[in-house]
C-alpha cells in the first residue's frame, strides 16, 4: 500500500466484532431503498511499538429492500481507521445504533461516553461521580448492557464504601490496608465485591442497584425483556471466595440472549490440560484420561488418581508416537506444560528419569500438601486425590500424605533432566513457592535447573 507494512505492523488487522445499523429504523427509505453501516472492531499487532492496537472503521451500504428481499446495490469505501485508545468497554443501542464506550483516560480515570454519527453526544466523568469504584471490564464479571428504551446502560464495578447498598457508609473491604481483602483468585486479584450500577443517561445520574444477597457477587448482566428488570450470574463469596479462572460453570451466551447452566458436582474437577509444544520440532498434546474430550466419566476418572493415571497416559501416548514415527528421535525427548501440565512433566522427569533429556515447567504444582494453604481453588486439592471438601476443612495428617504421595516432590531424587522454571510471582492459584521447592531440591543435588 506505498507505506512499508511490514515495518510498521507486519500483519492485517484481525476481526473482532461487528455491529450493523439500518437506516432509517424500522422503515425504508423512497424507492425501497435502505442504507446500511457496518461499524466492525479490530486488532493489530505494533511490532514498532510491542503493543497491540485495537481500530474502529465503518462501511456504508446500499440496499434495495422489495417484497422481503435484500439486494446489495453498492459498498461505498470505507471511512479511515479510528484507533480505540483506552477502550474498556462498548456496546450498541439496539434501536438507534448509538454507541456506548466506557474508557480509561491518560490520567486513570475512567469515563462513560455516548456517541451518535456525528460524534460524541454525551460524557460522564464515572471516577469524579465516586460512586463506585473500577468498572469491570472483564469477560468473567463485566457488561456493558442497554435497556430497550435506550435510556439507561448497566454495567458492573468495584463497590465502595459509599456504593455499598445494604450498609452505606461501611464496607468489608474499605480503605483500611491492615484489613485483608478476599479477591477472587489467579487474573482476578483486583476484583472483591461486584455491584451492578444504572446511569440514567438524561439526566446521568448513576446508582448501584439494591435488593442483591449481599453473599453474592453479580456480573455477566443485562436487561429482561421490557427492561423492569435485571439478569445476572451471580457467585456466591460466602463462607470465602474461591478461583473463578478457568472454573467457571454457568454463563450467558455471547450475545446475551441465552443463559447457558453447565451442571457440574460442586467443588468437582476444573479444567486441566497438558501441552508439549516445541517449535520447529515434532509436538504431541495430549489429551489423558480426565482432560477434555472423553466426556464426564472419563474426567470423573481421575479423581483419586492424579500423579499416576494422568502420568502413565502421557507416557503411554509417547511410546506409542515414537512407535508409529520411526523418524522420532527417542533420545531427544523434550516435555513442556503448565499449572497441572506442569505436575505432569515433573512427574514425567522424576519418574522417567531415563527417557527425557529436558523439561520446562510453568507454574508447576510440585507439593499438593504444601500448596493447599496457598491455592485460590483449596477445593481441589482435596478432591483431586479423591477426598471429600467442605468450606469448614481443617486438614488432617491423613490427608495431607495423600497429597504428599501424589506429588512430583516425592521424585524429584530421580531427576537428571535440566529443567527450566517458570514462575509468576503473583500466582494465586499455584504459589511460586512450589517451584522453588523444587529448585532447591535440585539445587542441592548439583543437578541442572
Amino acid at each position: 500500500d506505498g507505506y512499508g507494512r511490514s515495518g510498521v505492523c507486519g500483519v492485517r488487522g484481525v476481526l473482532r466484532s461487528a455491529h450493523a445499523a439500518v437506516h432509517p429504523p424500522g422503515e425504508q427509505q423512497a424507492g425501497g431503498r435502505r442504507v446500511i453501516t457496518l461499524t466492525s472492531e479490530w486488532s493489530q499487532n505494533n511490532l514498532v511499538g510491542g503493543s497491540r492496537l485495537r481500530y474502529m472503521q465503518q462501511w456504508t451500504l446500499l440496499v434495495d429492500h422489495r417484497n422481503d428481499h435484500n439486494t446489495l446495490q453498492t459498498i461505498l469505501p470505507p471511512g479511515p481507521c479510528a484507533p480505540l485508545q483506552g477502550e474498556l468497554l462498548c456496546g450498541f443501542s439496539p434501536v438507534r445504533g448509538l454507541r456506548a464506550v466506557i474508557r480509561e483516560t491518560a490520567a486513570s480515570r475512567q469515563v462513560l461516553e455516548i456517541w451518535d454519527s456525528h460524534g460524541l453526544r454525551k460524557g460522564l466523568d464515572l471516577t469524579a461521580l465516586n460512586k463506585h469504584g473500577r468498572v469491570y471490564d472483564d469477560a468473567q464479571f463485566g457488561c456493558l448492557s442497554w435497556s430497550e428504551c435506550e435510556r439507561r446502560l448497566l454495567y458492573v464495578a468495584e463497590r465502595t464504601q459509599s456504593s455499598s447498598p445494604e450498609s452505606p457508609g461501611k464496607s468489608p473491604c474499605g480503605k483500611d490496608r491492615s484489613v485483608y481483602r478476599e479477591d477472587w483468585g489467579e487474573g482476578f486479584t483486583s476484583k472483591s465485591l461486584p455491584v451492578l450500577c444504572v446511569v440514567e443517561l438524561e439526566t446521568g445520574d448513576v446508582r448501584v442497584l439494591r435488593g442483591i444477597p449481599p453473599q453474592v457477587s453479580p456480573g455477566q448482566a443485562l436487561w429482561a425483556p421490557g427492561s423492569h428488570a435485571v439478569l445476572f450470574v451471580g457467585w456466591s463469596h460466602e463462607p470465602f471466595r474461591l478461583g473463578l479462572k478457568f472454573c467457571s460453570n454457568r454463563r450467558l451466551s455471547p450475545d446475551g440472549a441465552t443463559l447457558v447452566y453447565l451442571q457440574g458436582r460442586v467443588f468437582g474437577p476444573h479444567n486441566q490440560c497438558v501441552s508439549l509444544r516445541q517449535p520447529k520440532h515434532t509436538a504431541h498434546s495430549v489429551n489423558y484420561r480426565g482432560s477434555a474430550g472423553f466426556g464426564q466419566d472419563s474426567i470423573l476418572s481421575l479423581i483419586g488418581r492424579i500423579g499416576n493415571q494422568d502420568v502413565k497416559d502421557v507416557q503411554r501416548a509417547m511410546v506409542t508416537a515414537l512407535q508409529s514415527d520411526a523418524t522420532l528421535d527417542p533420545a531427544r525427548l523434550a516435555v513442556i506444560g503448565g499449572s497441572h501440565g506442569g505436575f505432569l512433566a515433573c512427574h514425567l522427569v522424576g519418574q522417567y528419569p531415563d527417557v527425557y533429556r529436558a523439561c520446562a515447567a510453568r507454574n508447576p504444582v510440585i507439593n499438593a500438601a504444601t500448596l493447599l494453604g496457598t491455592s485460590d481453588i483449596v477445593d481441589w486439592r482435596y478432591s483431586s486425590v479423591g477426598l471429600q471438601y467442605s468450606y469448614d476443612q481443617i486438614p488432617t495428617a491423613e490427608a495431607l500424605t495423600i497429597m504428599l504421595e501424589t506429588s512430583p516432590i516425592t521424585h524429584a531424587a530421580q531427576i537428571q533432566a535440566p529443567v527450566l522454571l517458570m514462575l509468576g510471582a503473583k500466582d494465586k492459584r499455584v504459589s511460586p513457592h512450589q517451584g522453588l521447592e523444587l529448585y532447591k531440591v535440585l539445587k542441592s543435588r548439583d543437578s541442572p535447573v
